[in-house]
């Protein structure tokens, strides 16, 4: 033994000659069985290891019966200080950091003759159950990124040192935002992924921090809600690989199968309708690129697409307030019968979805009589299963109370519409990508 440092007090010393410390012993591991009456053995669900004791022997030495006292008065106090630091360096290891606290009583062997010394033990406790290194290791270092997948093909395979599980953090800062607005940790050995959630809330500068230790994901210090499972790391080779969404279009939702029936949106004959369609998004990020089919009559205004909450299965409030949507211009529109397929971008979008969460397309034009839009879907076979299509006729659009809504499902079931990710072109974030950890030992 090198050292042993007891809340930076030597321990290897002429004052306290330890003589044993017993930290090598691993700490217990608890197994959790399933037994079936008749059937032999057991189904083992899981295992873990648990807290750990470390004893400590050694001799105290005083110069005289009056010192020696001193000694022991110094020693009662720093044995019984909790949440301290031990650090231990074992011959030809390096230093392993444990939090400890007394456990039991400091015990003296004092008999008659010990004057100038007594042998003493104890023990101490280590709630984690585990040492650490005293200084941070870096896996991995990927500063600058600006690819859409890191690494470009493959994963990046990192080895982790220890004896114990690792649990390290996985920090990006983020130099650029740009269009990113969602970043994926991929576990290419379990096959699990996690995923964040880059919105409006994110700024140049942020850091994100993944501690897999404490299964939490901060920004800049403060805990951020995420998608999927936090990754699992293993002693030794562990294989990784990141995606970062917000450039490349791609495609979430959509109902391609049939646009055979047409709905009028704006005023034919008199009254004027409005149109929704309810979906659920397939993965977080700005919707900034959508295609409806859709057919100009006359010249009606533009039509404007705004996106809904949801409530109670009827569209709620505009999911960003006062935000305009998408704006389709007449002239993008052509006349032909049956229509066609238009697509329309939003350069600046302001409505970031949430993977898993139901929102409502609303669709509408100016009320001007004989100038309307007709719009495609699916007629009455419902191909889209996690939405529907409504519509509303009235002056006032959309309906103040949302019960005015009708269901539409016996003309159309579902729009024709597609709904993309992505704001098209190359990727202009710059982010740091660094995986570091502690070293743990047993």
């Amino acid at each position: 033994m090198e050292s042993i440092l007891f809340d930076t007090v030597e321990l290897l010393s002429s004052t306290y000659n330890v003589s044993k410390v017993l930290d090598n012993t691993t700490p217990g591991r608890t197994i959790n069985l399933i037994e079936s009456e008749g059937v032999d053995g057991a189904v083992i669900i899981s295992d873990r290891f648990g807290t750990k004791t470390i004893e400590i022997n050694g001799i105290l030495i005083g110069s005289s019966a009056s010192d020696l006292q001193t000694k022991i008065d110094t020693a009662n106090e720093l044995f019984s200080r909790k949440g301290v630091n031990l650090d231990i360096i074992p011959d030809g290891g390096s230093t392993r950091r444990y939090v400890v606290r007394l456990i039991g009583a400091v015990e003296y062997d004092r008999n008659f003759y010990n004057v100038d010394y007594v042998p003493f033990r104890f023990s101490c406790f280590v709630f984690e159950g585990v040492g650490k290194d005293t200084g941070s290791t870096t896996a991995l270092s990927h500063q600058n990124t600006t690819l859409e997948r890191d690494p470009a093909s493959s994963s990046d395979t990192i080895n982790l040192l220890g004896s114990a599980d690792p649990k390290p953090e996985i920090s990006f800062t983020l130099d650029t935002v740009g269009k990113l607005d969602l970043i994926t940790i991929h576990d290419d050995d379990s096959g699990e992924e996690m995923s964040i959630e880059i919105d409006q809330d994110y700024s140049n500068g942020d850091e994100v921090v993944v501690d897999i230790e404490s299964q939490t994901v901060r920004k800049d210090g403060v805990d951020v809600a995420y998608l999927g499972k936090l990754p699992e790391f293993l002693k030794g080779n562990n294989d990784i690989h990141i995606t970062y969404q917000g450039a490349t279009y791609a495609i979430d939702q959509e109902q391609t199968d049939d646009n055979s029936v047409g709905s009028v949106i704006g005023n034919s004959g008199g009254v004027t309708r409005t149109m929704a369609q309810s979906f659920i998004a397939g993965q977080s990020g700005y919707l900034s690129r959508m295609k409806l089919w859709l057919q100009k009559v006359s010249s009606p205004g533009s039509l404007q697409i705004r996106i809904y909450t949801d409530n109670g299965d009827l569209p709620g409030e505009n999911l960003v307030s006062g935000a305009s949507g998408f704006l389709v211009l007449a002239s993008a529109v052509g006349t032909g019968a049956g229509g066609s397929l238009i697509t329309i971008d939003d350069s600046s979008p302001d409505y970031y979805l949430r993977k898993g969460v139901k929102y409502w397309f609303v669709v509408q034009t100016t009320n001007s009589s004989g100038n309307y839009y007709n719009l495609f879907g699916s007629g009455v076979t419902d191909y889209y299963a996690d939405g529907k299509a409504l519509k509303y006729d009235g002056a006032v659009t959309p309906p103040t109370d949302p019960n005015d809504w009708e269901d539409f499902s016996g003309t159309m079931a579902d729009f024709y519409f597609e709904t993309y990710n992505g704001q098209g072109g190359a990727a202009d974030w710059v982010v740091d990508y660094v995986i570091s950890y502690i070293k743990r030992f047993l």
